[in-house]
């Protein structure tokens, strides 16, 4: 499963983008160079591709995400702490859409 979500992402980004697997079931994807109203049209088609049936085995398996977005420099520079922003930020998507999809 982890595999074709994986695939899935690194297939809907830019070629300059980056797909990572932070571990368990959580991916980040770096957008380079990219307005943030671009990065929303990106993760909206991403939200909606990542929902579709995925074929495990014969059978249809579905997977929800829940995303959080921050900004470089808007939301900081520091590494660290973009990370920590992004991670509550979807936490706080996750509480607020139950098991869907979601972004903040």
């Amino acid at each position: 499963m982890l595999m074709a979500v994986a695939d899935r992402l690194s297939g809907l980004v830019r070629r300059t983008d980056i797909v990572a697997r932070l571990g368990g079931d959580e991916f980040a994807i770096l957008f380079e160079n990219c307005r943030l109203a671009e990065v929303s049209q990106l993760i909206q088609r991403i939200a909606l591709d990542v929902k579709k049936p995925i074929e495990i085995d014969g059978r249809e398996v579905s997977v929800s995400c829940s995303m959080g977005v921050v900004s470089c420099p808007e939301s900081g520079t520091d590494t660290e702490r973009l990370y920590l922003m992004a991670d509550q930020r979807m936490y706080e998507a996750k509480r607020a859409m139950g098991n869907g999809p979601a972004i903040a």
